[in-house]
């Protein structure tokens, strides 16, 4: 990720944080020290500016989910939205470059927030980016996605549903001792050639931008 979209990011996190009251800014930094990474003797005497600094610091690119979960935690559900969706749509700058299924990606993660017609014109919801961004995707990083894709059922829920896996495809993922889901997985896409790899893109920005983002912003 170029610095840009680093400062873009943090721009919507000081964005987001000066749209709570005193007394809920207050409550979000108790829950970010509930997190148990950032002590509250850094804490206590923080202003916005220098929360989020702690946040990215610590989280590096993180600090989004946890924005996320402690929002959430505070029943804050509209400022948790419009973060997702501003979020999702530093992403689509970055990330689109005119690809229609990168498009659609982003708009699904958004929770209905981001309208892909509004964004770039009708997108199907079987669409597959035309620059071959998932291809090179999946290329770089197939070593570093064994080792950390979060949970898959989301991600095997959405590939079955895109046609991209058969139910029994997703059992026997599903059935590998944990150690092997993922290797499985990327064996199962790879072996499927690049339409799998570019609607694995897709899939993997909607559940999991994060890992994405600090992906991306690897040198290749």
């Amino acid at each position: 990720m170029d610095p840009a979209v680093d400062a873009a990011i943090k721009e919507i996190l000081r964005n987001t944080l000066d749209n709570l009251a005193e007394a809920d800014f207050n409550r979000f930094k108790h829950y970010l020290m509930d997190q148990g990474r950032v002590p509250w003797g850094k804490l206590e005497k923080a202003d916005i500016n220098n929360t989020v600094y702690l946040m990215v610091k610590v989280y590096s690119s993180g600090a989004g989910d946890i924005m996320l979960t402690i929002l959430k935690k505070m029943n804050q559900n509209h400022l948790a939205k419009n973060f997702e969706r501003d979020v999702v749509n530093v992403l689509f700058k970055k990330l689109s470059a005119g690809d229609g299924g990168v498009v659609h990606a982003a708009a699904a993660h958004s929770g209905g927030m981001v309208n892909p017609s509004a964004l770039s014109g009708p997108v199907g919801e079987k669409s597959v980016p035309k620059h071959g961004r998932g291809k090179d995707f999946f290329r770089r990083n197939k070593v570093a996605l064994e080792h950390r894709l979060g949970l898959l059922r989301p991600i095997l829920s959405e590939l079955e549903s895109r046609g991209i896996l058969s139910d029994e495809e997703r059992e026997e993922v599903e059935n590998k001792e944990k150690g092997s889901q993922r290797l499985t997985l990327l064996r199962m896409v790879q072996r499927k050639g690049d339409e799998a790899k570019e609607v694995f893109y897709e899939v993997l920005l909607k559940t999991d931008w994060c890992l994405v983002m600090d992906l991306e912003k690897q040198p290749a």
